[in-house]
């Protein structure tokens, strides 16, 4: 079902809906098309695939011409390494970068990331968080002020007010830069270093 008004360049198509870029195609029931300004909207629920990844949210919009994908609430991104949840998402389907915004969980095999403010390089496999940010696997919590990090060799940086905590051999290590390996334990703190080992 389509409907166009030639005066205004607007067009709504509702049921099976599918627009399809060179880089994505996006499906929902309804859809809202600015032939104007180029950008498309939904708010009913759509889910859009593309080389890497695939997304849903209930809401969002999408600019043809920037290639840019705002997603807005109860957003997922599934990646074959890991998923995302999250309220909002900005989404360049040309370099298939993500843009966090607000409260977020990336949850792997390997570990469990939070964050309230980050870039993802989905193709890439590289990601810089900030604003809240932690990583927590099954022996290790690092947190930190930012965090830089590798998901192709499990290695993280961190930067400002860093504390590593490690549950299974009792210790917790702070400092103002760090470096934790996921794949060996290490860990490596500078900058107002200190250590604490607890003795039950």
């Amino acid at each position: 079902f389509l409907v166009y008004t030639p005066g205004n360049k607007m067009a709504i198509a509702q049921r099976n809906v599918v627009l399809i870029d060179p880089q994505v195609s996006l499906t929902t029931d309804e859809l809202t098309y600015d032939l104007e300004n180029e950008i498309a909207f939904y708010d009913s629920g759509g889910t859009i695939v593309s080389e890497s990844n695939t997304l849903t949210s209930k809401k969002g919009w999408y600019n043809t011409q920037r290639k840019l994908f705002v997603f807005e609430t109860d957003v997922v991104l599934e990646h074959q390494k890991f998923n995302m949840f999250t309220d909002t998402l900005h989404y360049i389907t040309t370099t298939e970068v993500a843009n966090i915004f607000g409260p977020t969980l990336i949850e792997s095999d390997e570990n469990v990331i939070y964050t309230e403010r980050g870039i993802y390089d989905t193709k890439k496999d590289l990601a810089w968080f900030w604003q809240n940010a932690w990583l927590e696997n099954n022996e290790t919590h690092l947190a930190a002020d930012s965090l830089v990090y590798d998901r192709n060799i499990s290695f993280a940086r961190a930067f400002r007010n860093v504390i590593i905590t490690d549950s299974v051999n009792d210790y917790l290590l702070g400092g103002q830069i760090g470096e934790y390996d996921e794949i060996t334990g290490y860990s490596f703190l500078t900058d107002s270093a200190w250590a604490l080992f607890i003795d039950a």
